[in-house]
């Protein structure tokens, strides 16, 4: 009986293992840092901006995460992924920018522009309008907004995924999408990353 008891408590120990192995798989993301964020075209376009002495007051918001998968580790995954993102593609901007070289631009704090995002229920709906845009920049000052659509679908070999970052400068003023990117980054079976590459070639 004892030695029946070591062997359910081993497998039990095993399961437990792997589930939370699975979990943290699923979880993670491939690294921001991958990719060197000053050769984006919404960069391009907020370095001519300054270039011609315009004032640019930046905000960076995720405003969908999707996948096809299902599960219960979808909404933590969602919850997960809204927050790191947003919190990479600020640190990413400040890091790699070389923006803060110009006195005409700033990048609004995370929590100010979150604040104005529960405000407006962003949570419950997932969508921003115009009208909802034209208000966080009065509110907080911001002319344009980085916008992130981050994307998982699953891959053909088991526990494999293809991850996609869609990115979209638009101005607030006018509602114009200035600048798009999109990137991919695919997980392998055995959990690591393809570092971050452009679907299309900037400027195409």
């Amino acid at each position: 009986m004892s030695g029946r008891k070591t062997i359910m408590r081993c497998i039990q120990k095993g399961l437990t293992a792997f589930f939370i192995g699975l979990l943290s798989i699923l979880l993670v993301t491939p690294s921001s840092q991958a990719i060197d964020i000053r050769v984006y075209d919404y960069h391009k376009a907020i370095q001519r901006m300054l270039n011609k002495d315009q004032k640019v007051v930046l905000g960076v918001i995720v405003d969908k995460v999707f996948t096809t998968s299902t599960g219960d580790w979808v909404e933590s995954w969602r919850a997960s992924i809204q927050h790191t993102q947003m919190v990479d593609l600020q640190n990413s901007i400040l890091k790699y920018s070389g923006f803060n070289d110009y006195p005409k631009f700033s990048l609004v704090d995370r929590a100010g522009i979150e604040g104005v995002l529960k405000e407006l229920n962003f949570q419950q709906t997932g969508y921003l309008s115009p009208k909802d845009q034209q208000k966080i920049g009065d509110i907080l000052g911001i002319t344009h907004i980085v916008f992130e659509t981050y994307s998982r679908f699953p891959a053909s070999a088991p526990y494999s995924y293809t991850d996609q970052a869609d990115f979209r400068l638009v101005e607030i003023k006018t509602s114009r999408v200035l600048a798009t990117d999109t990137v991919v980054a695919n997980m392998k079976e055995d959990g690591s990353w393809t570092p971050w590459g452009f679907k299309t070639a900037p400027g195409q």
